[in-house]
């Protein structure tokens, strides 16, 4: 039996992880709501760190107008998903990570719409663009995958029936990438935006205690919704440690037209010693980028081969197995978190024990043993509207010195089921 690696210093003990991948319905809170309480109905209290929910995961996803969405946006602390997240992590006694269509508050300014390709200028227009060119692949990933503060994004809080250990209600606010700007984000609130496409963080305790809004939108996402103010971590009780969350396009360049390079959401996890990055996600499968695929089918068993954009022939597509391209693409633009080039080889900032103790100012020391980040990616399964989700949840390690990029644990392309995940 091959020997486990050892645990890095700063990680006193394995991290328990599980993903909900599943098929929710358009519209359909309650019932998917139901569904996610069925398939956790079967973990037991303490056995897990972190369970984590896909993007919009009670919603859906594929809302083209903002008053197709208008009835399902909830409030970041009492909707629908916050209600289950909080009862399943004072259940679980773990943290809970969930993605939600976030409603405004009450005092969100509305300003005029600015002339540009990227907002629509009535109310019920959908915005139509072509989605991202093929990704490129990374070299190879090794593994089998078998195995206080108030937070400027949360509105106020109804009364609490606890406190955390430190006794304050919500985590002290953390800092944001790509830096806020002095008149918000860079597009402004039109008519057609109605809120933000958001993921939350409920406690054990049974409070969400962090909320973080999108910060690259989709094209879908453009149809309603408004970019948050940057992306955010959370410095969370061990194991977890310092918690960086995205959703889905946040992975992407910018727009799709962001420098590849630019790595945006890694290198804002590399500059923040970041432990563990959690994106929810409704990541299309990688067929649907191509105009020639058969996108509007909605069957999940096809598997004969296609025509890419670009004349070559696209593999078969396996239900019944995860899209390598997919993990291939999520690893290549994490690239600042195990690429020696950019180099991420300490482990934290002077001060942080990364326990979630607290944080230090200051850049990683040159000195300090090699770092491995953990990535969880939680996807949907099936199809919406027409259009195939790549399913594929997955939990990665990442370290540069010696580089490596270990699966961990993956589902594919089709299943619905609840991944586990131990990473030591």
């Amino acid at each position: 039996m091959t020997a486990l690696p050892p645990v890095p210093v700063y990680r006193a003990q394995p991290i328990r992880i599980a993903c909900v991948q599943f098929d929710p319905k358009l519209g359909k809170g309650v019932e998917n709501a139901a569904k996610v309480e069925s398939m956790t109905a079967r973990l037991q209290p303490g056995m897990l760190d972190l369970l984590v929910l896909p993007e919009m995961a009670l919603s859906g996803y594929m809302f083209t107008t903002p008053s197709a969405i208008q009835p399902h946006l909830e409030h970041p602390t009492t909707g629908l998903t916050a209600t289950l997240a909080k009862k399943l992590a004072a259940r679980l006694r773990c943290h809970v990570v969930a993605g939600y269509p976030e409603a405004f508050s009450d005092d969100e300014p509305v300003v005029p719409p600015r002339a540009s390709a990227s907002t629509s200028t009535a109310d019920d227009t959908p915005i139509v663009t072509a989605p991202p060119a093929d990704p490129p692949v990374f070299a190879e990933i090794n593994g089998t995958g078998t195995g206080t503060g108030t937070d400027p994004s949360l509105p106020p809080a109804p009364p609490a029936n606890g406190s955390h250990a430190n006794g304050t209600h919500l985590l002290p606010p953390p800092p944001s990438f790509p830096p806020k700007r002095p008149n918000g984000p860079s597009h402004p609130l039109t008519a057609a935006q109605v809120g933000y496409n958001s993921a939350l963080i409920a406690s054990p305790a049974g409070e969400v205690v962090g909320n973080y809004r999108k910060t690259f939108l989709f094209e879908t996402d453009k149809n309603w919704a408004r970019e948050g103010s940057g992306f955010m971590h959370w410095d969370l009780p061990a194991p977890l440690g310092r918690v960086a969350i995205g959703i889905c396009m946040d992975l992407n360049p910018e727009d799709f037209i962001s420098p590849w390079n630019a790595y945006e959401l890694a290198t804002y996890c590399a500059t923040n010693a970041v432990d563990m990055l959690v994106v929810p996600m409704n990541w299309l499968d990688p067929r649907e980028q191509d105009s020639d695929s058969d996108s509007d089918s909605d069957s999940d068993t096809d598997t004969h081969s296609d025509t890419g954009s670009d004349g070559e022939r696209v593999p078969p597509r396996d239900p019944n197995a995860p899209s390598i391209n997919n993990l291939n693409y999520w690893a290549a633009r994490l690239a600042p978190l195990h690429d020696p080039a950019p180099t991420y080889a300490a482990a934290a900032p002077p001060g942080y024990d990364g326990a979630g103790a607290g944080a230090g100012a200051g850049a990683p020391s040159a000195s300090a043993p090699p770092k491995e980040v953990v990535f969880v990616s939680c996807n949907r399964a099936g199809t919406e509207g027409g259009t195939l989700f790549a399913g594929s949840s997955c939990v990665m390690t990442m370290r540069s010195e010696p580089k490596a990029v270990e699966l961990v644990e993956v589902c594919t392309r089709s299943e619905e089921r609840v991944m586990l995940a131990i990473v030591t």
